[in-house]
């Protein structure tokens, strides 16, 4: 019996919505498709097909999106900020946060805190 795009949607609903509540936790290919019930390699292909970029990718672009978040909005150090987000090798962090913003972390604070204190002088 084949797979229906409902089931399809439902499958990957479910995965990227475990991702993005444990993305601090280790998230592995395999421990992902068992949760699904499915084959770890039928799991990926599925992901890069439904999803138009592969599980890893997706897993580290949501803990950028977190660590963005955090280094707006709270004071603590990149290190730990890293940790939070389930990347615990601050060097790793700081590359990948750099790849994909094309800014260090302490960059992307200090501009962040400049276009913040530029939005409430113009309001």
């Amino acid at each position: 019996m084949g797979r229906t795009e409902e089931n399809i949607d439902s499958i990957i609903y479910k995965v990227k919505q475990y991702i993005d509540q444990n993305y601090s936790t280790n998230l592995s290919l395999d421990a992902l498709a068992t949760m699904v019930h499915l084959s770890p390699s039928y799991f990926s292909k599925l992901f890069k097909r439904e999803m138009g970029e592969n599980l890893s990718t997706y897993i580290l672009n949501t803990r950028v999106e977190r660590a963005k978040f955090l280094l707006r909005t709270t004071d603590k150090k990149a290190y730990e900020i890293a940790e939070a987000v389930g990347i615990y090798d601050p060097v790793y962090f700081s590359k990948i946060f750099k790849k994909s913003t094309g800014l260090k972390p302490k960059e992307y604070r200090e501009r962040s805190g400049a276009d913040e204190m530029e939005r409430k002088i113009k309001s």
